[in-house]
């Protein structure tokens, strides 16, 4: 019972290690791939009215 118990923590952990994780991206190109989004602009306040 210890063996087979060993034997599937190790398939699971083997298949963990492999995994590929994307943060914006369906397809990812490395082991942790993010694909950063633009930011939207800001308004700028003018500031030169001002006494």
């Amino acid at each position: 019972m210890k063996k087979q118990l060993l034997t599937a923590f190790a398939l699971t952990l083997g298949t963990l290690a492999i995994a590929q994780v994307g943060v914006h991206t369906t397809t990812p190109q490395a082991s942790f791939d993010i694909n950063a989004k633009p930011l939207p602009e800001l308004p700028q306040k003018d500031y030169s009215s001002q006494g």
